[in-house]
């Protein structure tokens, strides 16, 4: 059950859902020789897992399952049959209680529990191992062979459900809203509907197989979404979820939080023994865990039930502190299966945006999952997985009622039912899911309108060299045909006064491999002396912004036939070929040498053959449908393009041009996350500039921060034939610093850069200067200072240093601002 990330676009996308919970479950009669009931918060009614219950202060006891369920033995002493005169019921946080059950009705118990109105007191650990620390120890030494994901291999069938609700109590934001003098009409209509019918909700069932060491296969079986067809929105389920609580990070939202029971977490967490309850022979330790005071890190808080039988964790409760945005709760329920292994048989997942209101109350989402059909050590061939790590099964939309009866743990209650008949009949009436699919496209930058995706980037563009440019620009979709794409564009520069405009033909020839055949024509402006990359992913935004500020463009004519596909699984390549012809929009001038003596031009014929490659080993995608959606990969992405020019009919230049680049994320335990990229280019002879490499410059007029930038470098100040550059972040998130209110995340910038040019005195008009004794600056970034809504604002200050500085020191200091996305 792995991750997707949707959590950028998952806030926009409810937004449209919500004009339009908390898991009640019916309960099974009781047999004669069993209690059966379900534990509730008082106030909230949502079901209390993992609480404590003992009959008639002996051993026989048992715990609520996940959904706040119990079942016991109405028989406290087989031999003599004596029947269970009451039940005490305790749990961290809450009031105990003791129910006297003699001579009640069968029928199942529903046990309401307060929670206690007190104020936590200072815990003081005196002299001595903290009684605590021992179990904690126990199970970090045993978490590697407890980890469901260190076996060879398993699988299982899940039932996966989740649904958006407002949380008008303010149970699940653990900050309850202020109470109101009155609610006005909108308020008591809201109550009104939210008491019949959810928000949203969402069904799947999927079969998991796993082969060590990140082999995943989860094929989605059948999913119902409320007011879709589409099934993508089932990949929404797993985004907040963890399937195991072994690894040293928790991952919850592209946010890691440091586990409790990893390597060196003593120090970083306080942890208190609870209570001790009793499985059968084996003892289960209640042991409560926070952060302790003065230590800054990302964190959770919560209880482990931890079981003397292998120190496995059995449930878990863990949830974000102080988070903005974003509150997350986790629970988890562990099972032993045959062999004696330790695996989840329950996930759920309480999430409450914030930021996101209807009427003043933050919206709120509950996922449950449950697992069956768990087989552990199966045998299962490598072969079988291929890169896609889930995949929607085309009919899985349209599967019956009698599939759903097999998986359900419990048949839809009658407000589940509602909120289907309700959303689905608004879904239809609004037309949803074609609002959904246009605000999706919207953040690819693409507008649906009938067979045309209009690409908006191209209607209005602004740039230093055309001022303002209007045009328009579209492709037709699979709904003219799957087959082939076909497409344009067009604009006008109001200050250059020159027209851009292009067209292309795509065939999608075999879509497992990616197959495709594409012929295409351009003439428009190209930054002069950049790298391109095939399959490179859009820029940043403070990347792209960059583009408004530059000043030296080139006017290119390109004539374009192109082959890609997919090979040996991770690797993707291009094979072009290309003929170019690059126009100066400035006075730049070549100089070159004829038989007649030397001569200036500023217009430059390419003829060329291109390679060009991404690897991205184990990188992981998701399918649904047609669409596919990368989940990344934690091992480098590498892009390179190897171009030979020639001298023939078209083409003036014999070269040889190679560039590459790496990226690289990772996490450093207790110390934050580091960013590489290094990038590289070599051009054999000497070229104009357009096919040279100009220095990657941010310093402009508007100071915006980038992440592959050199923020002190001027545009256009440097020009290399051959180059390399570093660009490292050091991400210490909230590590550093952490208030109440704030979580400003603290970036430490290192870039670092050299380039060397050659036959510098051929290039006329132009500033021609190189690098080779390194340019070097360091930044300090801090993100998030200022919060609106689910923008962070931040400030950042670098500083230029070495062979390359200026004279004056403040031109050598750069302040730039950022703007990050925060949920």
């Amino acid at each position: 059950m792995k991750r997707l990330s949707f959590s950028k676009n998952l806030p926009f996308l409810l937004l449209y859902i919500l004009p339009v919970s908390l898991f009640p479950q019916s309960l099974i009669p009781n047999p004669q020789s069993l209690i059966e009931g379900i534990v509730t918060d008082s106030l909230s009614r949502i079901p209390l897992a993992f609480v404590n219950i003992v009959a008639d202060n002996n051993n026989n006891g048992t715990n609520t399952d996940i959904d706040g369920k119990f079942r016991i033995s109405a028989v406290s002493d087989l031999q003599s049959g004596t029947q269970v005169q009451k039940l005490t019921f305790s749990y961290v946080g809450y009031e105990s209680m003791t129910v006297n059950i003699n001579g009640m009705n069968k029928t199942p118990l529903h046990i309401r529990m307060k929670k206690k109105n007190i104020l936590l007191k200072e815990v003081i650990i005196l002299p001595g191992e903290n009684p605590a620390h021992r179990i904690i120890h126990k199970a970090t030494e045993n978490r590697f062979r407890n980890d469901p994901e260190k076996n060879r291999s398993f699988s299982y069938t899940s039932y996966n459900k989740m649904y958006f609700t407002a949380d008008t109590s303010g149970f699940m934001k653990k900050h309850p809203l202020p109470p109101q003098t009155h609610k006005d009409s909108s308020d008591i209509r809201l109550n009104k509907v939210l008491e019949r019918q959810y928000l949203f909700l969402m069904e799947s069932v999927s079969k998991r197989e796993y082969v060590e060491p990140d082999r995943n296969n989860e094929k989605v079986l059948a999913t119902r979404v409320s007011g879709f067809q589409n099934p993508a929105f089932t990949m929404l389920a797993t985004e907040f979820q963890s399937f195991s609580f072994y690894k040293d990070f928790i991952t919850i939202s592209d946010k890691n939080y440091l586990n409790p029971i990893t390597k060196g977490s003593a120090d970083k967490y306080l942890f208190i023994m609870e209570d001790t309850t009793y499985n059968g022979a084996d003892t289960v330790y209640i042991i409560s865990f926070q952060s302790r005071k003065g230590r800054n890190f990302d964190g959770l808080k919560g209880l482990l039930y931890i079981n003397t039988n292998g120190y496995a964790i059995q449930n878990v409760v863990a949830e974000t502190i102080d988070e903005p945005g974003l509150f997350v709760k986790i629970q988890q329920q562990y099972g032993q299966q045959e062999g004696g292994q330790w695996f989840p048989v329950q996930l759920n997942t309480d999430i409450t945006f914030k930021d996101m209101k209807v009427n003043d109350y933050p919206v709120s989402g509950v996922g449950r999952s449950y697992l069956r059909d768990i087989n552990i050590n199966p045998v299962i061939d490598k072969k079988d997985f291929s890169r896609f790590e889930m995949e929607v099964l085309p009919e899985a939309g349209r599967t019956g009622e009698d599939f759903w009866l097999q998986y359900r743990k419990d048949s839809l209650t009658e407000k589940e039912k509602l909120t289907y008949h309700v959303i689905d009949s608004i879904g239809k009436k609004i037309h949803l899911e074609r609002k959904i699919d246009i605000v999706t496209a919207l953040f690819n930058g693409i507008y649906p309108l009938w067979v045309f995706d209009f690409d908006l980037n191209r209607f209005l563009l602004f740039n230093e060299h055309e001022s303002v440019r209007l045009g328009a620009g579209a492709h037709t979709n699979a709904r003219l045909s799957r087959f082939f794409s076909l497409g344009g564009f067009a604009g006008y520069g109001f200050k250059d006064k020159r027209a851009k405009y292009g067209a292309d033909i795509m065939f999608n020839l075999e879509r497992r491999s990616e197959l495709k055949l594409k012929f295409s024509y351009m003439n428009d402006l190209f930054e002069s002396g950049a790298p391109q990359f095939v399959f490179e992913r859009k820029p940043e935004y403070a990347e792209s912004y960059r583009n408004y500020f530059l000043k030296r463009w080139d006017a290119v004519e390109q004539n374009q036939v192109a082959i890609s596909f997919r090979a040996l699984q991770y690797l993707q390549v291009q094979v072009a070929f290309n003929r170019q012809q690059y126009s100066s929009t400035d006075n730049y001038a070549y100089g070159v040498q004829t038989k007649n003596g030397g001569m200036f031009i500023n217009k430059f014929n390419f003829e060329e053959a291109e390679l060009g490659l991404r690897f991205a080993f184990r990188e992981k995608y998701m399918l649904s449908g047609k669409r596919e959606f990368s989940a990344g990969t934690k091992f480098p992405v590498l892009w390179a393009k190897i171009s030979k020019g020639f001298i023939g009919v078209f083409g003036d230049y014999d070269y040889v041009k190679a560039d590459v680049k790496f990226e690289k994320t990772f996490l450093i335990k207790l110390f934050g996350k580091e960013t590489f990229q290094l990038a590289g280019g070599y051009v054999s002879t000497g070229l104009p500039v357009a096919k040279l490499y100009a220095g990657k410059a941010g310093y402009f007029d508007f100071p915006l921060a980038s992440e592959s930038c050199f923020e002190t470098m001027r545009l256009n100040e440097f020009l290399a034939s051959r180059y390399v550059s570093l660009f490292h972040r050091h991400n210490f998130g909230a590590l550093l610093l952490k208030t109440k209110y704030l979580h400003p995340e603290i970036i430490l910038v290192n870039n670092i850069g050299f380039g060397q040019l050659n036959n510098a005195a051929a290039h006329f008009n132009i500033s021609v200067r190189d690098y080779p004794k390194g340019y070097f600056e360091t930044g300090l970034l801090v993100n998030n200072l200022l919060k609106l809504n689910f923008t962070g604002i931040g400030a950042g200050i670098y500083y230029r240093y070495g062979g390359y500085s200026l004279p004056n020191l403040s031109d050598n200091i750069a302040a730039k601002l950022s703007f990050t996305l925060i949920f």
